[in-house]
């Protein structure tokens, strides 16, 4: 029996992406456990997190309405590098011109077929996400996955 095929990367992956309409490049950056994280990038996670339709999508029922908190950012971080070093979902944060973050974006799993894509971004930098996606959808190919879906509020 043949095993399923499982995607190949090569981090750490460093993509230049444009923010529109500015065209201010940011950065796409695999969140593995190469990364140097900064207590600036622990509390910019937590900030967004935190931001009114980011926290209500997200993290409100399972937070019970508390706020989101810096342990919640180690957390996901933790969680981030664990997905690269088991090969099992990977975490791309994305960072503006002046290296703040301002968004993530991920692939929930390693299944080539199909697998779910999600995201979060700061109101504060409009214009990232459309390009991140098209970036992730380029690296995922390169990987192998065959097909991403995410699943969308209306």
């Amino acid at each position: 029996m043949q095993l399923p095929a499982r995607p190949h990367f090569s981090p750490p992956i460093l993509r230049t992406i444009l923010r529109y309409p500015s065209n201010e490049p940011c950065e796409l950056q695999s969140l593995d456990s190469s990364m140097q994280l900064t207590n600036a990038d622990i509390e910019a996670v937590v900030n967004i997190c935190n931001e009114k339709l980011v926290y209500n999508v997200l993290f409100s029922r399972i937070l019970n309405g508390q706020p989101y908190s810096k342990a919640g950012a180690e957390r996901f971080f933790a969680w981030a590098c664990e997905g690269w070093d088991t090969n099992s979902w990977f975490v791309f944060i994305i960072r503006n011109s002046r290296k703040d973050i301002i968004a993530a974006i991920d692939i929930k799993s390693n299944t080539t077929d199909a697998a779910e894509t999600g995201y979060w971004a700061s109101a504060s930098s409009p214009g990232i996400m459309t390009n991140a996606m098209f970036q992730l959808c380029d690296l995922a190919k390169e990987a192998g996955y065959r097909s991403l879906y995410a699943l969308v509020a209306p």
